[in-house]
């Protein structure tokens, strides 16, 4: 590489010419890199936040799914239900509301029939619904279970027919 011939400053320092090829980055170059690191930027940004948006929506279907199940688990060991000779209807709906969620629990009779086409007593239908508002619209979830509530009556509560 060959340099230019020195040339003489004021105040007696010497310096030497750079070539053209040799000069810093230029306004254009400087532009482009910061519209790639910027454009990179966002794109790492978009994706984190995606993540995240993911990551809260599948918490809040776990928390639902949870809710759901235990919700059921309570309406199948009802103790008022369970004993035979309380007056409680057929059809029962409780409408349970937490938070931005409302649980609706529904329980009915079963109308099933064994193999000899003898009606089936005793059994249930119980199903937990859950509703909620996201993004604008409703959102919906259940769980569903067969029941046969003489199955847990407390002891002491007389001996099934």
């Amino acid at each position: 590489m060959k340099l230019a011939a020195p040339i003489m400053y004021p105040k007696g320092t010497w310096r030497r010419r750079r070539c053209l090829h040799e000069a810093g980055f230029t306004l254009l170059e400087t532009m482009l890199a910061v519209f790639i690191f910027g454009m990179a930027a966002v794109a790492l940004i978009e994706a984190i936040n995606s993540s995240g948006r993911t990551s809260v929506a599948a918490r809040q279907k776990g928390n639902v799914q949870a809710r759901l199940d235990n919700l059921l688990q309570e309406a199948t060991r009802d103790p008022l239900w369970m004993v035979e000779n309380t007056r409680v209807p057929l059809v029962t709906e409780n409408e349970v509301r937490d938070g931005a969620f409302t649980y609706i629990i529904r329980r009915e009779p079963l109308e099933l029939k064994n193999q000899d086409g003898n009606p089936l007593q005793g059994l249930y239908l119980v199903r937990v619904t859950a509703r909620w508002m996201d993004a604008g619209r409703e959102q919906s979830a259940f769980a569903e279970t067969w029941a046969y509530p003489l199955i847990f009556r407390p002891t002491g509560m007389g001996t099934p027919q």
